[in-house]
């Protein structure tokens, strides 16, 4: 597995998918069915393959976004 979706908790209401090799969080989204589609879609070898360069995540807090 080269990705985890994180599930929201109590200090978010986003869906977020953690990249494991870079620890970076790549895709966060409020709708379930959309990160699971995205999560998916990175697991079977789409995006960088795991690696995605730190220019092209996002350059702040995700929580942040509403």
């Amino acid at each position: 597995m080269k990705h985890k979706l994180i599930y929201p908790d109590e200090s978010s209401v986003l869906f977020e998918i953690l990249e494991l090799k870079t620890n970076q969080v790549i895709f966060a989204s409020t709708m379930e069915e959309k990160a699971i589609e995205v999560f998916q879609y990175l697991e079977n070898g789409a995006g960088f393959n795991g690696e995605t360069p730190k220019y092209l995540a996002q350059n702040y807090d995700p929580r942040d976004l509403e």
